[in-house]
């Protein structure tokens, strides 16, 4: 497979898992403002056991977002200093490198 193709996939699928993600949350959210104030049936509203799920999925995916979030600043961080001194042998001149010119 074509490297170009598979990051024009890779891009094309992330897009569309966040466009679910904000429907999902901008769907959620329109059905608690609308049931906010239904007529409740007590222990048994299916209306509020429905509402209690949704909170309970947005928990999680909050929980889930946020701990891959704080792994993608940690793994970045580690990938951004490793890389800076990687490249730092790079950077260096011959008479830093202690490197002998005789011809």
């Amino acid at each position: 497979m074509n490297p170009l193709q598979h990051k024009t996939k890779a891009k094309l699928v992330a897009a569309i898992l966040v466009f679910y993600l904000l429907a999902f949350f901008t769907l959620s959210l329109a059905y608690e403002v609308k049931e906010a104030h239904h007529p409740c049936q007590g222990d048994q509203c299916p209306i509020c056991h429905q509402i209690q799920n949704l909170e309970r999925i947005k928990e999680q995916f909050s929980f889930f977002l946020g701990n891959v979030s704080i792994f993608f600043w940690t793994f970045l961080s580690i990938f951004t200093v490793t890389l800076q001194k990687t490249t730092d042998n790079f950077t260096k001149t011959l008479v830093q490198l202690h490197v002998r010119l005789n011809h």
